[in-house]
């Protein structure tokens, strides 16, 4: 719900947040990591940050989120860059 929120309601700020994050492994591994801290309560994200999140791990992967593994034909900038 919070990413279809920020969709609607700040789709330009979203659209600039989604241009920061590098689609490598370990970019995608750092954000899993800090998806997982939020779902665990250890720390809460902003929803900026969260929709940012959620939309990057979930169009690099296989699986949903912090519990999937990444695709490797997203792990190319300019195929990634065809999402935004």
């Amino acid at each position: 719900m919070n990413y279809w929120k920020i969709q609607i309601e700040e789709p330009e700020l979203l659209y600039e947040k989604l241009k920061e994050p590098k689609p490598t492994k370990e970019t995608f591994n750092n954000v899993e990591g800090i998806l997982k801290e939020h779902w665990e309560g250890k720390i809460k994200l902003d929803p900026i940050t969260l929709a940012t999140y959620f939309f990057f791990t979930w169009n690099l992967s296989y699986g949903p989120g912090f519990l999937s593994w990444t695709s490797e034909i997203y792990l190319n900038e300019k195929k990634y860059k065809k999402n935004d």
